[in-house]
């Protein structure tokens, strides 16, 4: 969360923008993950890798942490500067399964915008419409089944 230390540590090793942290993260995933705004934004500003698949059994990217939380404004840059829409994490649980899951209709709409698919199965075989209506989760589902 401290955006000058994050810039000034850039700044002098540039090559830690794509870096991956020991437990298997890169920056950008952290900063989505814990609803760093300024952090995030900044990342993605200085080409921070948005599709970077974690480097542990989570195998999740910047869309998957940001989706957790819900947050619209890092969400759309992440999606606005490529990062992949239907990106699976391990399970093959995407950022729209998990709108479903948290019944967050804008979070749903934000990525049908960009193209997500509500019906893109995870490992078990459940879309996101599914997981939405398995969870009685009303509002998400009529957006995703539209």
């Amino acid at each position: 969360g401290d955006l000058e230390r994050l810039q000034a540590l850039v700044e002098e090793w540039s090559e830690r923008l794509q870096h991956f942290a020991k437990d298997g993260f890169t920056p950008l995933q952290l900063a989505c993950y814990f609803n760093q705004e300024a952090a995030a934004l900044w990342l993605i500003e200085q080409g921070a890798d948005v599709n970077a698949v974690a480097q542990n059994p989570m195998r999740i990217a910047p869309i998957h942490a940001a989706a957790t939380h819900g947050n619209l404004i890092i969400l759309r840059a992440l999606l606005e500067n490529g990062a992949e829409v239907n990106a699976a994490q391990e399970g093959g649980y995407t950022a729209v399964h998990q709108a479903a899951h948290r019944n967050n209709v804008p979070l749903a709409q934000l990525l049908l915008e960009f193209g997500a698919d509500p019906h893109q199965p995870d490992a078990k075989g459940q879309s996101a419409v599914q997981l939405a209506q398995a969870e009685g989760n009303v509002a998400v589902t009529a957006v995703l089944a539209a």
